[in-house]
């Protein structure tokens, strides 16, 4: 890749990629339920690899670099994408207790994030680059890489993630009023702070 040059534009992404990361490890050493760990710990991986390779990420430490040498990063950025969205739901289903979880914990429900996650995926993987950047702008001055246009895949990617964070947000907020126990109401008003917002 060319040109390393230090950004701030690029320090939110790495600290906040580090961040959750640093939480996956200490989630997998500390939490005691094997189940939720696990996915717990899956999802908090994947959600720092999406913010490390966003825009905000290692991306504006090459501003110079072309879009085929940034090309690897916005990939691995689009396959976080669907990862995040096949763990969320699950994720969330095994941690609390919420009719809207519910399907996503005992159902055949739960397989549909992960089925078509997996199918978006090996488009992004064995499909033309088309399928991920419909067009590549010229770069403009100051910002880092190229300037692209999302094609079709990419634009299903922020659907499904507005979708499931939306989703999420309000199955925890059913959640946290219907909690009977104080210790509960405080456990699902946490999951709200930190899934939710």
């Amino acid at each position: 890749m060319s040109g390393y040059e230090f950004s701030w534009r690029g320090l939110p992404g790495v600290v906040g990629g580090s961040a959750a990361w640093l939480g996956a490890f200490f989630v997998l050493r500390y939490m005691p339920d094997s189940s939720s760990r696990y996915l717990l710990t899956a999802l908090l991986f994947c959600e720092g690899s999406l913010v490390l390779t966003s825009y905000a990420g290692i991306s504006a430490f090459f501003p110079h670099a072309s879009f085929q040498e940034l090309y690897p990063i916005f990939l691995l950025h689009g396959i976080n994408d669907f990862l995040v969205v096949a763990l969320y739901l699950p994720t969330l289903a095994s941690l609390i207790d919420s009719p809207m979880l519910r399907p996503f914990k005992t159902t055949p429900v739960r397989y549909v994030p992960g089925t078509l996650a997996a199918v978006c995926i090996a488009a992004l993987i064995f499909g033309p680059p088309d399928l991920h950047f419909a067009k590549v702008l010229e770069r403009s001055p100051g910002y880092p890489g190229s300037v692209m246009t999302p094609g079709p895949v990419w634009g299903l990617a922020f659907m499904l993630l507005a979708v499931t964070y939306t989703y999420g947000l309000v199955a925890t907020i059913l959640a946290w009023r219907r909690s009977t126990s104080d210790l509960e109401r405080r456990k699902n008003g946490f999951l709200v702070a930190s899934f939710g917002v």
